[in-house]
């Protein structure tokens, strides 16, 4: 499918709500299609009163009243009028700036609603779906798909970073450097297909062809694999680091979450196996945001809830990005702390002795000791350690940084480009790099170059369906399916 292909309700004329629905200073109601302005127009007169919407210039904001089919006043509004194709749609648009309440932008999209079922309207007027607005943005031509996807980012964004990050492809690098590479592509398949066409014309340039196009395919694999490199480290930074806190019980886990938190999200209690169920905290660190999660001691217990506390434990600590090891200073070495371990070798994971207000620099240096020792039979003598009190504070900013160093993303290099968050894009950057490899091999073995044109075609479609391009209507649909309402 490509940008401008007809989809079912696409000629409809759309309304929704566009800001949240909450007291707030301003509200917006948004309504976008054929009849947009004709329908407002109905609802909204100027100052004087009166109805000319329809007499408004593009790109044009003026005040005005929210009135009902009695004349009666709803309340005052700014009215922008937005006309074909200069708009966020590509329609006319028109945004209807209420004071913010739900009562007031409820009752001015149900007037929209019931203007769009009078007479002189000539097709649908109904509610949006979630990302309409964006859909008939991209279908129209106003944006590919990548910055499509990019909208929505920006509204979910959590952290800096992925405010950023989203702000960069809304701009269209991602869209300009595919754009450039795929046309390098087109330009070198368009060669080959008339060559092989007409081999008396090309005959003698197609001979030497080969190194020409192998240097090519180098660079787009080249360029391919920088942006693919993006993306580990990318997706951590945009959805942030899942940090599990783990260990046995009364180890200090809750009150490391509290101390992270800044308030007393979970229980601490001197009684054994008091948390049973996952409790998360997000913290913001520089552009990353971190979800610390606490989880039930891990111990033997003869209690089905919190057996099935401590199994939920470890299935959090399986899924997360990194794993913290709390272990009670006065006794780090205790029973199935060395079990624990062997499960998470795989799993990037640091040591942290805690409590360490309780106790002089004799019993830390004997307690590291012990740790140390341990991790050394166990086969994890480069894991580190860390030392905190959750109570004075001590070592908590070192814990942070040393998770961002852990997962090697500590040090924030400022990018020209942007980083790939989307695993979509990855999965098809990963194609396109596959089948540019394939050709470069195939002209390595001097293989007939109707052969591996088709390897070079199938990069420009991988390529291509990241722009939004050729893709299947059911991708759409679930691109825009999480969408807010309104946008």
């Amino acid at each position: 499918m490509k940008s401008g292909d007809v989809t079912p309700g696409v000629h409809d004329t759309i309304v929704a709500i566009s800001t949240a629905m909450s007291d707030a200073g301003i509200g917006i109601v948004r309504i976008s299609g054929p009849d947009a302005v004709a329908v407002a127009d109905r609802i909204v007169v100027n100052a004087r009163r009166e109805h000319d919407l329809r007499e408004r210039k593009t790109a044009t904001i003026r005040f005005g009243y929210v009135v009902n089919g009695e004349g009666g006043v709803l309340d005052q509004a700014l009215v922008s009028v937005f006309l074909a194709p200069h708009s966020y749609t590509g329609e006319d648009t028109v945004e209807i700036n209420v004071h913010g309440g739900h009562l007031v932008t409820e009752e001015t999209l149900s007037l929209l609603l019931k203007s769009g079922k009078q007479k002189g309207v000539r097709g649908t007027v109904r509610v949006a779906q979630p990302g309409e607005f964006t859909r008939r943005a991209f279908f129209n031509g106003k944006m590919d798909l990548t910055q499509a996807e990019a909208v929505q980012d920006l509204i979910s964004a959590n952290s800096r970073f992925a405010m950023k990050n989203a702000a960069e492809q809304l701009s269209g690098r991602l869209k300009e450097r595919l754009q450039s590479m795929r046309e390098a592509l087109l330009h070198e398949t368009a060669f080959l297909e008339a060559a092989l066409d007409d081999p008396d014309v090309y005959g003698e340039e197609l001979s030497s062809h080969g190194e020409k196009l192998k240097a090519v395919i180098g660079d787009l694999r080249q360029k391919t694999k920088e942006m693919l490199s993006t993306y580990e480290e990318g997706a951590l930074r945009k959805n942030g680091i899942r940090c599990a806190i783990i260990g046995p019980v009364n180890a200090g886990k809750s009150s490391l979450l509290n101390a992270l938190s800044g308030r007393e999200k979970a229980i601490v209690s001197a009684l054994p196996g008091t948390t049973r169920d996952i409790i998360e905290v997000s913290v913001q660190m520089r552009e990353v945001l971190l979800h610390f999660s606490d989880t039930a001691g891990l111990r033997k217990t003869a209690d089905p809830v919190e057996h099935e506390g401590v199994l939920r434990a470890r299935e959090e600590a399986k899924e997360a990005d990194i794993v913290l090891l709390l272990l009670d200073m006065e006794k780090p070495g205790e029973e199935g702390v060395k079990e624990t371990l062997r499960t998470l070798k795989e799993k990037p994971l640091i040591a942290v002795l805690t409590k360490a207000d309780l106790y002089d620099e004799q019993k830390r240096e004997a307690a590291q000791r012990v740790l140390k020792r341990m991790l050394e039979e166990e086969g994890l003598s480069r894991t580190p350690s860390e030392v905190i009190s959750s109570v004075t504070g001590e070592g908590m900013d070192e814990l942070k940084e040393r998770i961002l160093q852990r997962l090697r993303i500590d040090r924030i290099v400022p990018r020209e480009d942007f980083y790939l968050t989307s695993a979509r894009h990855k999965e098809a950057l990963s194609e396109a790099e596959e089948s540019l490899r394939l050709a470069e091999d195939a002209i390595a073995q001097k293989t007939p170059e109707d052969l591996y044109l088709s390897d070079l075609m199938d990069a420009y479609r991988a390529f291509s369906a990241i722009l939004g391009e050729a893709v299947e209507e059911d991708l759409i649909d679930k691109i825009f399916r999480d969408f807010c309402m309104g946008k």
